[in-house]
């Protein structure tokens, strides 16, 4: 598999807005590529997910802890079908190499400041606890909440997007800088912020096709994800590429 030399890292300063819609265009091309191998690693990873919501709280919190080792793993599929090389399901447990514990660290990361942030928002008062959007439903707790106090929920949407904003901008490319550049947690953190702040026009660009998949994984009940999902990996590893990777040519 191959690997990048370290001193080949660079950051694009500043790249055009169009480069968010080619990121997708990119990963478009992969997924049509190789279809069976994308739909594969996704009923992988669908399927431990659900094993892992078996498990409880254990298995909810172990999830997000393994979601960047997957990631990795998917970068670095990503990278075998760019060079046109054989996809295999061992490349999606890649990450689990010597570079596990740095990948899991951002996922512990990501999970403090979800605990903390949902920890801040109950005690504050804005949000109920045990609150679950995913259960606002007619005759719900959580839709009466809604009906009565919209003006908190509002409140408490902008501080998470305040909150988490910055996070996800953080973890966008880390795992791919961690599984390509060996750098450390902390150092993939930094450059994938510092990379988003440079470029945040192509980032909303993208972030908005990104949305509308969300969207359409919604309407579908959900089916889309097995579609959406890999597009998403696969547009990621198509804007590390373009932000990190020195051009050969």
């Amino acid at each position: 598999m191959a690997n990048v030399v370290k001193t080949e890292i660079k950051i694009v300063k500043s790249i055009p807005l169009i480069e968010g819609w080619r990121w997708i265009v990119q990963a478009l091309r992969l997924f049509h590529a190789r279809p069976l191998e994308w739909l594969l690693y996704t009923f992988i990873l669908m399927g431990l997910s659900l094993v892992l919501a078996q498990l409880g709280v254990f298995g909810t919190l172990l999830l997000p802890l393994l979601l960047p080792v997957f990631t990795g793993g998917f970068m670095q599929a990503a990278r075998e079908a760019f060079q046109g090389g054989k996809l295999t399901p061992r490349l999606l447990f890649s990450g689990f190499d010597r570079r596990g514990a740095r990948l899991v660290s951002l996922g512990g990361l990501y999970l403090v400041c979800i605990i903390s942030l949902s920890g801040y928002l109950q005690l504050s008062g804005l949000l109920p606890s045990g609150f679950n959007p995913a259960s606002i439903k007619p005759g719900t707790p959580e839709y009466h909440f809604l009906i009565t106090h919209s003006t908190r929920l509002l409140i408490a949407a902008l501080i998470e997007l305040v909150v988490l904003l910055p996070v996800s901008m953080a973890t966008l490319f880390a795992p791919a800088l961690i599984m390509f550049h060996e750098l450390s947690a902390f150092a993939a953190l930094r450059l994938s912020f510092l990379a988003c702040c440079r470029n945040i026009g192509a980032l909303v660009v993208y972030g908005f096709f990104v949305t509308l998949g969300g969207i359409l994984i919604l309407l579908s009940a959900g089916f889309a994800v097995f579609i959406i999902a890999p597009l998403v990996f696969l547009s990621t590893f198509a804007g590390y590429i373009k932000l990190f990777e020195v051009d050969k040519k």
